[in-house]
């Protein structure tokens, strides 16, 4: 990790979290540390997030996962590399990414400024971005990226799930 880098960024960051599993009553609106990545991981400033039903699930304690207090809670994000734990990543700083594999397993969630995601399950975003009122959101979240760019809706596997352009 470069530590003139890491010298740049914010020492805190606003985000949603827990101290204990509960309701949503339990979310506490703050300001946490921003994390430092490890080997292995990614430091990614988010940009766009959704909400997973998932996200419920392991808040309440329904789905029972590791969480390790204070908990920020959130499944998916699209955003942008600031660090790498490791020289070998196959990310760089200012690439652009997604993830819908977060706030579970012992992984810390999406919903801060910043989220420390394992580089195996981080993806690349698209490069040509659409702006403007042609943007569009989706519900499902493997989307979370395509509502970062507007773009038209796929399906899993990269299938056209609509022949539509969003707005039309």
């Amino acid at each position: 990790m470069m530590k003139g880098v890491q010298s740049q960024l914010p020492e805190v960051m606003p985000a949603a979290y827990v101290t204990a599993l509960g309701g949503p009553e339990s979310i506490t609106f703050g300001e946490l540390p921003v994390p430092v990545p490890g080997p292995g991981e990614v430091l990614v400033e988010v940009e766009v997030l959704t909400v997973n039903p998932v996200d419920t699930l392991v808040r309440s304690g329904s789905y029972p996962t590791p969480t390790p207090f204070p908990f920020v809670v959130g499944r998916d994000l699209a955003g942008a590399v600031r660090l790498t734990g490791s020289p070998e990543s196959p990310f760089r700083p200012g690439d652009r990414v997604w993830c819908n594999s977060l706030g579970h397993g012992g992984r810390q969630g999406s919903f801060a400024g910043f989220a420390v995601v394992p580089a195996d399950r981080l993806y690349p975003r698209p490069r040509t971005p659409i702006g403007g009122s042609s943007r569009a959101g989706y519900g499902d979240v493997s989307s979370c990226d395509l509502e970062a760019e507007g773009c038209r809706g796929y399906g899993h596997a990269g299938r056209p799930v609509t022949g539509k352009t969003p707005g039309e």
